[in-house]
This record gives structure tokens, sequence and C-alpha cells, in this order.
């Protein structure tokens, strides 16, 4: 089957010879398109430019198509968080961080665990290592900076 358009970026006709697959979805979709249109017409649905409405109407629907679309991803992320992929995410992630952990010098990892899961201040952790604050603070730092490589799903890329 040939199949012509009208490319209107070089402002000509372009033809192509597609096989008879697409022809019948092609037809497919403009049956469907068709029964959707005179079903529209049928209940006394219009669709309406956003060019010929007022400005405060033309406000009022792109709040409410704002707020589907943000009530719909709201839900899709409850699902996701919920899912067993999800789950199965979080305990690759925490393999990974402990095989990281692992790999930090024991200073590091000692500090990294006080800050972190014993919500230790700096203070205390510079107390309790024996240590200076901008030393504990130097190990955080070192710490972090662990993690963050290992997170960073863009090596080549500087952030600033």
């Amino acid at each position: 089957m040939k199949w012509r358009y009208f490319d209107k970026i070089k402002k000509k006709w372009v033809s192509l010879k597609t096989s008879h697959e697409f022809k019948e979805e092609f037809d497919k979709q403009n049956r469907a398109n068709k029964i959707d249109k005179e079903y529209r017409l049928k209940c006394g649905i219009h669709f309406v430019s956003l060019d010929s409405m007022s400005e405060e109407d033309r406000d009022e629907v792109m709040y409410q198509n704002s707020m589907e679309v943000r009530n719909l991803l709201t839900k899709m992320e409850r699902e996701y968080l919920q899912s067993a992929l999800y789950k199965q995410f979080r305990i690759e992630l925490c393999n990974e961080i402990k095989i990281k952990f692992c790999q930090m010098k024991p200073k590091v990892r000692m500090a990294m665990y006080l800050r972190w899961f014993k919500d230790m201040s700096i203070i205390q952790i510079a107390a309790l290592m024996k240590v200076q604050n901008w030393e504990a603070q130097a190990l955080l730092r070192k710490g972090t900076s662990y993690i963050a490589e290992f997170l960073n799903p863009f090596p080549d890329v500087v952030w600033e």
C-alpha cells in the first residue's frame, strides 16, 4: 500500500510504501475515532479551542488539568511505593549501600553510622571518637562523598 502525506516542514507531498498490517491498523484507528466522534456528538460533548475561551475559563481548565495530572501521579506513586517491585528495589539499594559502607575506612564508617543511624551531632561524634570537631566533620564529608558517588546516575556531570 502507498501512503501519502503532506510534510508541513518541507512543504511538499511525500509518498511511502507500507505493509498491509499498517493499513489495517490505520483503518481500525480511524473506525475507533469515528465511533468516538459520533458518540461525543450524540451526547452533546463539544471541544472548544483554548484560543476561543475567555482568559478566566482558560485558567480554570488549565488548573483542573494540572490537578488531575497531579492526583493521577500521586495515586501512581502510592501504588508503586506499596508494590513488590519497589520493595525489591529498596532491598537491592540497601545491599549496595552496605557494600559501599564496607569499602569505607573504619573511622569514616563509624562517623557515618553515628551521624545517620544514631542521629548524633558532630560535637557528640567528635567527643565519642576522641577527635576534633573539624576532623569529625571531614570524616562525615568523606563518607557522604562515598555515598554520593555511588548514587550519582551521571558520573560525568559535575553538579554545582
